[in-house]
């Protein structure tokens, strides 16, 4: 595949399927499609990119709003999940351009950080820190220590609350049976 061969650009509406049907291809379960329709549903995808080869979709990247503080008050931090690319296209840096791509967006749209978790390789390599480096802790979504932060403004970290919420649908991802 040649890097012209590849296209990054918001999900439309005429591509849930195809996303949905990708995401029960390359997760071991469908709580990551259950995920996304239901951020969707409920108006929580303020980004979302698929990445496509000879229009066949490789890739897919979603960002959803957090809250923070007991009040759960709004915030300018994303959650980032999922962010997923097909094994076969692999280590061909789609990945990385999907994050890059979808972290412009949220700068559109004055989202100044975006927290996520999982593999310490892929986040440390795509210029997350952990999010404990600043005392950060997310609750009850995922009890891990693999929990990241990646800034995209300046100072952007130190202004929040050192407890964030994720959008409720992620609670049902934690609950829901594989």
């Amino acid at each position: 595949m040649q890097s012209s061969d590849l296209e990054i650009r918001n999900e439309m509406p005429s591509d849930q399927e195809e996303v949905s049907a990708f995401l029960l291809n390359v997760y071991p379960t469908s709580k990551e499609m259950h995920l996304v329709e239901e951020l969707r549903r409920h108006g929580h995808l303020p980004v979302s990119l698929v990445a496509l080869v000879d229009k066949k979709i490789v890739g897919y990247i979603a960002f959803s709003p957090m809250s923070q503080g007991p009040d759960q008050a709004p915030t300018k931090a994303a959650a980032l999940n999922p962010w997923i690319v097909d094994p076969e296209y692999r280590e061909l840096g789609i990945g990385h351009r999907l994050l890059e791509a979808g972290q412009a967006e949220l700068r559109k749209k004055d989202f100044n950080c975006v927290f996520g978790w999982g593999d310490d390789q892929i986040y440390s390599r795509s210029g997350f820190a952990t999010a404990e480096d600043f005392e950060i802790h997310n609750s009850g979504v995922d009890h891990s220590p693999r929990f990241y932060v990646r800034q995209l403004q300046g100072g952007a970290v130190e202004s929040l609350h050192k407890k964030l919420e994720y959008s409720p649908e992620f609670k049902a991802l934690v609950d829901r049976p594989a």
